[in-house]
């Protein structure tokens, strides 16, 4: 393990914190459709195009642990699904696919969409909610697209920081 990839993996790890503290921090961000983005999970996603398999699926893990912790949901219930998608998009960036703008905005709607959709499964569906069809279009939908729309800008970001941050070959 060399300095350069400790460096790395340390601002990878600044960037997860800091983006969930703007997220937590009341007030600072307008609410889009009265929700707000959940900005790790965005961040997490693209880190994952440009890491191998595992130290990707640790920041998948930490970005889930950051959300479970900050929407008070059980302990590592992101932390699992993020560690998943994370290893698959990592794999998948380093061995099928191109990664460019347009394979991280279809990673990061397919899996935000699915991380979102997971959620609603477990926690309205499964757990007994009284209304799923309206937690689905007015609270889980407003979320996914609030969560989407900063996937180019983490896109742009861990690029830069993966290039500027790399062994020189």
């Amino acid at each position: 393990m060399s300095r350069i990839s400790v460096l790395r993996w340390i601002l990878y790890g600044l960037e997860l914190f800091i983006l969930f503290v703007l997220q937590e921090t009341p007030g600072l961000w307008p609410l889009l459709w009265g929700q707000k983005a959940l900005l790790p999970i965005s961040a997490a996603l693209s880190m994952a195009l440009f890491e191998s398999n595992f130290p990707a699926m640790g920041l998948g893990i930490l970005a889930g642990l950051l959300l479970d912790f900050g929407m008070g949901y059980s302990m590592g219930f992101h932390a699992m699904l993020l560690a998943i998608l994370c290893f698959f998009i990592s794999e998948m960036g380093q061995n099928l696919i191109r990664t460019n703008f347009l394979t991280a905005l279809l990673t990061g709607i397919l899996g935000s969409g699915a991380v979102l959709f997971l959620q609603w499964l477990v926690y309205c569906v499964l757990a007994g909610s009284q209304e799923p069809i309206y937690m689905l279009t007015h609270h889980y939908a407003p979320r996914f697209l609030c969560t989407v729309l900063p996937v180019p800008v983490a896109y742009y970001f861990n690029r830069a920081i993966w290039l500027f941050v790399r062994e020189k070959e």
